[in-house]
């Protein structure tokens, strides 16, 4: 609302400089339809303008950060729009989730995934891709909330790819690379679709290697 009424101050500034600038030149006549031309014309691009920063209420009010890069940015705000237009859709909230998640907003993305849980109960892969952002918000720890979510997504789906590959990742970052093995290799065995069965099997081999290494020690 800020933005909208900085836009109509300003119409109303250069509405007013036409005023007078046409009042020195003695165009009566021309003066009240300049007028509204110009005041007309400034509002409807104050109002596009606005309308195309965005109006999102309850969990989708959060606002994309300056740092964030404007193509993401972009990406964003058009799939928030789409989240709106397609409401019943949970590939449309996991969309939106994915980009605030890559952005860095990773309590929003979450709440964006509670929402799709919220309609879609038994999706398991809404409960890991919850899972990670809140992995993400509380600093790459796993969390009652975390594990919590986790387990919510195994109990439909025991290998289910988000949160075993989130399993696996945190195992691998705090060193337990075997654990980060078992979990990469449920993944692959499962046949899971969507995931780079290519990047899971380099990871699996670097996990290895450094287990190895360790192991001599």
């Amino acid at each position: 609302m800020f933005t909208l009424t900085l836009l109509m101050a300003a119409a109303s500034v250069f509405t007013a400089a036409v005023f007078i600038y046409c009042f020195k030149k003695q165009n009566a006549g021309r003066i009240s339809f300049s007028i509204l031309l110009l005041t007309g014309v400034s509002l409807i691009a104050a109002s596009a303008l606005y309308a195309g920063l965005g109006r999102f209420s309850d969990w989708q009010d959060a606002k994309v950060e300056t740092h964030i890069d404007p193509r993401l940015a972009a990406k964003i705000t058009e799939a928030r729009r789409e989240v709106l237009r397609f409401p019943d859709s949970a590939d449309k909230k996991i969309e939106l989730g994915r980009l605030l998640l890559q952005g860095g907003r990773f309590s929003d993305s979450a709440q964006v995934f509670e929402q799709a849980i919220a309609q879609y109960p038994q999706r398991a892969d809404l409960y890991g891709l919850k899972a990670r952002a809140l992995y993400y918000a509380n600093g790459r720890i796993i969390t009652d909330d975390v594990r919590e979510s986790i387990d919510a997504a195994r109990a439909l789906i025991p290998a289910e790819a988000e949160s075993t590959m989130l399993v696996a990742e945190d195992a691998y970052r705090r060193g337990d690379y075997s654990a980060a093995v078992e979990e990469w290799q449920k993944v692959l065995r499962s046949g899971s679709a969507g995931i780079n069965r290519e990047a899971v099997a380099n990871a699996v081999r670097s996990a290895q290697t450094k287990l190895q290494k360790s192991e001599q020690q």
